[in-house]
């Protein structure tokens, strides 16, 4: 979230001036709850926060501090109810209208996060961040004409800041203009030489313009910065297969694998590769994707998935990793392996009114029909956020 380190500077300068606040005042609680945040007492911080709150509560950043506690705890609608009684008490607080924004985008409420982010553009419109975090909302709804505009103000605000034009090549990406995007991605990179992932999509663009010798050095200088990535591994390897280099292919499709040996994408295509060469038989052997995980211990429930209402239940995941590979376990079993092309699946979360979660995949079929399948990690994401508070 993009308006913490402001806050949380702020925070640090209050607290580093405590000694003026007189003991038992809305100002001294604050500014103790702020000094506990910042060493990560997070309790602590609350009891501060509530004992400020009796003191004042028509305080606008007191409520501010309280969200913010609450967002690190992974608490997000306690803290979105926090951020939207600060900008309640103060309709003028940046801040408060950004924290609101993020937090809704956070949960899943999409068309009310933009609402928010508007409002805080209109209050400054020369706050660049925002125009950046409303960007990422509208490329994760899959409006990327709109999303493209406001990394466009982004750049105009700050035309040496890398992340705005990557995702603006990321949309355009998206829409198919490889060429406008190849041009993002150059300029993240002459303005971040270490931006591993400008590095990777820009292999990307190159590998979808069929200019695979240029995609392979921009992938090589990705795993240079993260030698451990698995997707530019994986995508190094295709483009390898594309110029019929099938040892060095099967070489990094391999490392893909071995550091994440979970995704269906580098088996499948090292099974290709394999099978150009004529050596079937490792290629049949060495499958080992998520169905041969073992995830005897998950029960699903028999939902439909088709909504928050139906939701597939995940029960008895022992953590986000273990759950979460659950739900691929269950695309695979329900469509089969072949089913689903699991390069165009994406994920996102979202928070239920009713206090639950979801995560909601938008997969392709191999008919090429696009669907939605929500499930309820509420049981596993529950007990990874009290991994978290520990």
């Amino acid at each position: 979230m993009r308006f913490d380190l402001a806050v949380i500077l702020a925070l640090f300068i209050l607290a580093a001036h405590s000694s003026l606040a007189e003991e038992d005042t809305a100002e001294y609680w604050l500014l103790k709850s702020a000094q506990e945040y910042q060493s990560g007492q997070y309790q602590e911080a609350i009891d501060s926060i509530d004992k400020a709150m009796i003191k004042d509560s028509q305080n606008g950043s007191i409520w501010m501090l309280k969200g913010l506690i609450f967002e690190t705890q992974g608490r997000l609608q306690e803290a979105l109810q926090c951020y939207n009684r600060s900008a309640e008490l103060d309709s003028q607080n940046v801040v408060a209208w950004y924290a609101r924004a993020t937090t809704q985008l956070l949960l899943g409420l999409v068309d009310q996060s933009l609402i928010s982010f508007d409002k805080a553009i209109e209050i400054d419109p020369q706050y660049k961040e925002l125009w950046y975090d409303k960007g990422n909302a509208l490329l994760n709804s899959k409006r990327y004409e709109e999303a493209i505009a406001c990394y466009d103000q982004a750049i105009s605000l700050n035309s040496s800041w890398a992340w705005p034009y990557y995702n603006k090549g990321m949309a355009l990406a998206d829409l198919g203009r490889h060429e406008d995007a190849l041009q993002c991605y150059e300029n993240a990179t002459s303005l971040e030489p270490n931006y591993a992932k400008a590095w990777s999509q820009k292999g990307n663009s190159l590998a979808a313009l069929g200019r695979y010798e240029e995609a392979i050095d921009a992938f090589d200088k990705a795993l240079m910065l993260q030698p451990e990535d698995p997707i530019a591994l994986s995508n190094r390897a295709q483009a390898m297969q594309d110029l019929e280099r099938y040892d060095e292919a099967v070489d990094s499709f391999d490392q893909s694998i071995n550091i994440s040996p979970n995704s269906s994408v580098p088996w499948n295509s090292r099974d290709r590769s394999l099978g150009s060469m004529g050596r079937n038989e490792p290629a049949n052997e060495a499958w080992k994707g998520p169905q041969d995980l073992s995830y005897s211990h998950i029960t699903f429930s028999n939902n439909s998935g088709q909504s928050n209402e139906d939701a597939v239940i995940i029960m008895n995941a022992t953590g986000e990793e273990d759950g979460v590979g659950s739900e691929y376990y269950y695309l695979e079993k329900r469509f089969g392996k072949q089913g689903v092309d699991w390069e165009m699946e994406m994920q996102s979360l979202i928070g239920g009114e009713d206090d639950r979660f979801y995560d909601k995949m938008d997969v392709r079929l191999s008919t090429g029909e696009m669907i939605s399948i929500y499930f309820d990690i509420t049981d596993f994401y529950g007990k990874w956020q009290e991994d978290l508070k520990i």
